[in-house]
């Protein structure tokens, strides 16, 4: 099985097989966008600080195919029943796996 590692792309800086991956930040919603909150807080690591949640797109081939893999930041879980302990549970997020046709 052929099988080339992964690049990591940003927008910034297209493929790339740095090995330090980076994250591509999500956009907030415009003041004016009619959005529920917990909707247009979901962009956001945190809320309070309004560091913005990033996704990670990777390509990899194998056996000829490029697959690309997207994954989302996920928050720390928040404490369960107001101990300071963090939830056991993790979330539910899923990545995304696919490929694109290139044609024109």
């Amino acid at each position: 099985m052929s099988t080339k590692l992964g690049a990591i792309h940003t927008f910034e800086d297209g493929f790339s097989t740095s090995p330090d991956p980076r994250l591509i930040s999500l956009e907030p919603f415009g003041t004016d966008d009619e959005v529920e909150t917990s909707v247009a807080n979901w962009v956001y690591m945190d809320t309070q600080t309004k560091v913005l949640r990033g996704v990670l797109v990777i390509k990899v081939h194998v056996l000829g195919q490029a697959l690309y893999l997207m994954e989302l930041q996920r928050r720390p879980p928040k404490p369960r029943n107001g101990s300071r302990e963090e939830g056991s549970k993790p979330p539910s997020y899923k990545g995304l796996v696919f490929t694109l046709d290139h044609q024109v």
